[in-house]
């Protein structure tokens, strides 16, 4: 039959615990290691014994770090080579004239240890007074994944120290106890937010439902309510000096409407009908609104008086740079079309008679248009040329 191995004695031995690789803040507390062959088990328990609240006596809490939530390969077990105050060595050493004997467990976790603590009527586990050293060292350890454990190697049995090497060159290779193997009925088994925070009170709020911590509701009053001293201060001025559309919609909808005589305030249908309703007395025009007014001349006479110092300031620096280059764009653009309106040939008008066509006795064919007409050509038979302009004359005649 399989049993559970305890590497170290049955309660296991005095050590030092610290997050701390140098042990320079370390807690008292008791080691015990069991191992499982058969079932490839192994587990590492942090015993404190502490005051807490609720208890008239010192209870146990422990930190499990069981072998599946070691990292492989960050495990080791050397001799320690760290300088431990004499007060706090002696009470874990086995031969108090051997401290060369200390050896330095070096454990990282996947995640913080589970903590296993007592049955209690409370929530949270807290000590008794709330200067404790141990107890915040305590709390430190089980949220940490980096655990430093100082013991007396000569606490090791050399039977059982394969055990203790298995565990820490091959924690792969092994799972933890199961709850039921390692909790009783006298014990519960969470993590490091078990434990309150200091200064931290363990009475319950007052439920939601309480209303004896509730303000009560005032009654109501038959008279209508008035406006609060905030709101009154709110209130528009009688007088037209604010056009409706300057107010923002928050102001809009906490103003108290003023109300004229003779208007009849609209029904809650009317007002829904259109988008932002504005009474007739609200309504001003330019003329009527003083301020209104007053804006536009002000600004009609700073345009008068500015823009023309700007322009006379202005176009000495800006002539020289922008008229060569606006007397260069007109002139290529106009002075080709003056020029060939300029060079172009006068108009040829048709001529008012025609060898083979006779004027109709009642369509005329001369239109008047300011000018003289130009004269006919001469018949050719009326030129008189010299040289052989005379024998065509002579020819001329004779062949007549």
């Amino acid at each position: 039959m399989a049993t559970t191995t305890r590497i170290f004695r049955k309660n296991g031995i005095s050590v030092l615990a610290s997050v701390e690789a140098d042990m320079s803040s370390p807690a008292a507390c008791s080691l015990m290691v069991k191992h499982s062959d058969a079932h490839l088990q192994a587990s590492i328990v942090l015993k404190f014994s502490l005051l807490l609240r609720g208890f008239d006596s010192e209870q146990t809490v422990q930190l499990v770090l069981d072998a599946n939530n070691l990292e492989p390969r960050h495990v080791k077990l050397e001799p320690s080579s760290t300088t431990v105050p004499q007060n706090l060595v002696l009470p874990i050493l086995r031969n108090k004239g051997r401290p060369d004997s200390l050896y330095l467990f070096s454990i990282m976790l996947k995640e913080p240890c589970i903590v296993r603590y007592p049955q209690s009527e409370h929530s949270t586990i807290a000590p008794q007074s709330d200067v404790q050293e141990d107890f915040a060292h305590l709390v430190h350890l089980a949220k940490s994944t980096q655990i430093y454990i100082l013991f007396d190697y000569q606490w090791l049995p050399s039977a059982k120290s394969d055990r203790l090497w298995s565990i820490v060159n091959h924690p792969d290779r092994l799972t933890g106890f199961r709850v039921e193997e390692k909790s009783d009925a006298a014990y519960k088994q969470g993590d490091w937010t078990v434990f309150a925070p200091p200064g931290a009170s363990d009475v319950p709020p007052p439920a939601y439902g309480d209303i004896s911590r509730k303000r009560p509701r005032q009654s109501p009053t038959t008279s209508p309510r008035g406006p609060s001293p905030k709101r009154a201060l709110c209130t528009p001025s009688p007088l037209p000096l604010f056009c409706p559309d300057t107010l923002s919609p928050t102001e809009k909808a906490s103003s108290i409407e003023p109300l004229t005589p003779g208007f009849i305030q609209p029904s809650p249908t009317e007002k829904a009908s259109t988008k932002a309703y504005i009474p007739p007395s609200r309504i001003l025009s330019p003329a009527q609104d003083p301020i209104s007014a007053a804006f536009t001349d002000t600004v009609s006479n700073a345009v008068d008086s500015l823009v023309p110092t700007a322009v006379a300031a202005c176009l000495p620096t800006l002539l020289p740079s922008l008229l060569p280059s606006l007397v260069k764009s007109y002139v290529q653009t106009l002075l080709p079309d003056i020029l060939e309106t300029a060079l172009a040939p006068p108009p040829s008008f048709p001529s008012s008679h025609h060898p083979s066509r006779s004027p109709s006795p009642t369509t005329s064919t001369h239109v008047h248009t300011g000018r003289t007409p130009p004269a006919p050509p001469r018949p050719i038979n009326h030129l008189h040329l010299d040289g052989a302009g005379a024998g065509v004359d002579g020819e001329g005649g004779g062949g007549v």
